[in-house]
């Protein structure tokens, strides 16, 4: 009886009204090891606390680790972990539905007249809509950009908008994001600030990036599409890895 009653560290809720985390305490160090095994963003010399994200998939997650390591933990968190591990099942059930063959996309707004999407498409949109963000890796020629195109005119709150992407992308993107949809496009021109004329896609060369930082450090964009963006993976040169952390915060849309 007394095994089964064993606890292994301490689970508790934080914020500071910004943030919400989970705060794990007092976690013996064999388990500590399994811990960082299934939530490999803990710094492996981290002794503890550790504090992960209040999130849906870290609350699926948790509350797997503590049915094989049970920690202590309030009724009141007990309560807030199994209403997000629940969110999490149906938030994976919903995608699951959507990439059904049955599956029938609503009415994109703000495409131009004769304009619409192939269903493969409309399906990626609507994921995109749900997850905020979503890496398309599919061949060459099957529509993303107008998939990010249409997710961009649709969805209230994701404008306005920066386009990154290789130098000799820029122009195809105004064209086709323009000729697409209602969608107002200006193309970057400088390596450093200028007044912007009003526009709801802004589209960067990735060059460009570093000297727009300050801008990028604001709330001024609510997405960010990236084009290709094999170059800002690794990033480990200061040219490719100032650019990913300008960016890392703001909702995206990634095109592979």
């Amino acid at each position: 009886m007394a095994e089964a009653s064993r606890t292994y560290g301490v689970c508790r809720y934080v914020s500071d009204g910004t943030r919400h985390q989970w705060s794990l305490e007092g976690i013996e160090p064999h388990v500590a090891i399994r811990l960082k095994q299934l939530f490999p963003k803990i710094p492996k010399q981290s002794a503890g606390p550790f504090l992960l994200p209040a999130d849906l998939i870290t609350a699926a997650d948790l509350d797997w680790f503590m049915s094989r390591y049970p920690l202590r933990i309030s009724a009141a968190d007990r309560r807030r972990l199994e209403v997000d591990k629940t969110g999490f099942v149906e938030r994976q059930d919903h995608l699951e539905s959507i990439l059904l063959p049955t599956f029938k996309a609503g009415a994109i707004t703000g495409l131009r007249d004769g304009q619409q999407l192939r269903n493969y498409q409309a399906q990626a949109v609507e994921v995109l809509r749900y997850r905020k963000s979503l890496l398309l890796g599919d061949e060459g020629g099957l529509g993303k950009t107008f998939v990010a195109a249409a997710f961009l005119c649709s969805v209230p709150g994701t404008l306005p908008a920066a386009v990154v992407c290789d130098a000799h992308m820029q122009i195809q993107w105004l064209e086709k994001v323009t000729g697409f949809t209602h969608l107002r496009v200006h193309c970057i021109k400088k390596t450093s600030p200028y007044a912007l004329p009003p526009a709801d896609v802004y589209v960067f060369r990735i060059s460009q990036i570093m000297g727009w930082a300050d801008i990028f450090a604001t709330d001024f964009f609510r997405t960010v599409v990236y084009d290709e963006p094999q170059s800002l993976r690794t990033g480990a040169s200061t040219a490719m890895s100032l650019p990913r952390r300008c960016l890392r915060n703001i909702p995206s849309t990634i095109s592979g």
